[in-house]
């Protein structure tokens, strides 16, 4: 036992002395093949270092129509606040400007303008009756007023032997001759009253006549109405409604539509925008005509080419984010659009839009999470190489950061393996 110990110490020491022989460096800075193998790695590539900004928002079209249940303008309408559907466009086809995309119920309003219109003609046949009958009145009080004028002539004429009857007889054909002139000034007065009644009779005929037609009129516009058309080209979206039955449902035919309420939109597919919002803050360093890329989250991988086209002038608080002070993060409404076509963009779908802020010059491009620092007052910055088993470190110059990629100056050849960060652990495992 005593021979064995000396032994032992003898080998402790050798093992000490080779572990002081072996350069610092090697041992911190370089990691056996095992680990190397099983880090995630990525290869330095050339390419330009673009600066980006991602914001979230919703695919909508830039033009589209809302499609209301027609307001009737006809009067002494009862019970017509909700009208029904008895025909619509299937959703998701497309139309044509000009098409009719809904049809409501007709038959009333025809029995309707039928009733009116027959009442109309009634008052137009009645109207020439009472004409008639004022012309041969007029007829007759024109042959009054003529034996009026005649008799007035007459008594003139009988006058003039006044000179050779008696004074009895004179006196009684004065009288006589007032009379008829009299009578004759009393016919030529009613002769102006009963004209003036007859025109205003027959003024008031014509007048209820009109107002019945312009009651007819209203209610054939309403008619049309009730067709109705698409203003502009595009696919057919039906809207979500409360039905009779007490459900949130599609439109469909059948359904009662109250006046002026929206039951369909007609968007054109042609130019689809991103519509998002940017805070106050990020929005310093978006202009309009920045390119982006936008990403479907329905399609993952799938990218489309865009570029910013509008941002509002005024910014607005949005629901649900207040800052430390409690005041309202402000945001600004922007659209993104889409300039690639494709029948995947369809609106509704949510979306993701990276635009480009700025650029700078072409050179090596590693990911961001290839980056280490070192600690210190001022950190350099390394990554670590994968050279055939081992992974060793090298100190890089950093001349541009984004998001998700470095660009470096120095320190990194193009094709170079560079190992990646780990991911968290995942914690449900």
């Amino acid at each position: 036992m005593a021979s064995r110990l000396p032994l032992f110490l003898l080998a402790a020491s050798f093992v000490a002395g080779f572990l002081i022989r072996v350069p610092h460096s090697q041992r911190v800075d370089s990691q056996p093949a095992q680990q190397s193998t099983r880090a995630r790695t990525a290869v330095a590539a050339t390419g330009e270092l673009v600066k980006s900004l991602r914001i979230g928002g919703t695919v909508e079209a830039l033009r589209s129509a809302a499609i209301q249940a027609p307001e009737l303008r006809g009067s002494h309408v009862v019970g017509w606040a909700a009208l029904t559907l008895v025909r619509l466009a299937d959703a998701g086809s497309i139309v044509e400007a000009g098409d009719v995309v809904a049809e409501f119920e007709l038959k009333r309003l025809e029995d309707y303008i039928a009733d009116l219109q027959s009442y109309v003609t009634q008052a137009q046949a009645s109207l020439r009756k009472r004409r008639s009958e004022m012309r041969i009145l007029q007829g007759i009080w024109h042959q009054e007023r003529l034996r009026a004028r005649a008799e007035s002539a007459k008594s003139v004429l009988d006058l003039r032997t006044a000179e050779v009857l008696s004074a009895i007889e004179a006196e009684t054909l004065r009288m006589a001759a007032a009379g008829a002139r009299a009578w004759e000034e009393q016919q030529e007065e009613e002769k102006r009253w009963q004209a003036l009644a007859i025109a205003a009779y027959l003024r008031y005929f014509e007048v209820r006549i009109r107002k019945e037609l312009l009651h007819v009129e209203r209610h054939r516009r309403d008619y049309e109405r009730l067709q109705v058309k698409t203003p502009l080209g595009g696919m057919v979206i039906r809207e979500t409604i409360y039905t009779r039955s007490g459900e949130f449902a599609q439109v469909e035919a059948g359904d009662r539509i109250y006046s002026g309420a929206v039951f369909m939109r007609i968007v054109d597919t042609s130019q689809m925008v991103v519509r998002a919002t940017v805070n106050q803050v990020d929005a310093q360093t978006i202009r309009v005509g920045n390119r982006a890329v936008v990403e479907l989250d329905a399609y993952r991988g799938l990218r489309f080419s865009g570029h910013v086209a509008e941002m509002a002038a005024l910014a607005s608080p949005r629901r649900g984010t207040r800052s430390a002070g409690r005041n309202f993060i402000r945001h600004i409404p922007v659209r993104i659009l889409i300039e690639d076509k494709d029948e995947r963009i369809l609106p509704g779908l949510s979306a993701s839009a990276d635009v480009i802020v700025s650029t700078e010059q072409q050179g090596v491009l590693v990911p961001r999470e290839a980056l280490r620092y070192g600690s210190g007052p001022k950190p350099s910055a390394f990554v670590r190489v994968v050279e055939g088993d081992l992974l060793r470190k090298r100190l890089v110059v950093v001349q541009g950061l984004s998001d998700t990629e470095a660009l470096i100056r120095s320190g990194l050849d193009l094709g170079e393996r560079v190992q990646l960060q780990r991911l968290p652990r995942d914690r449900r495992r």
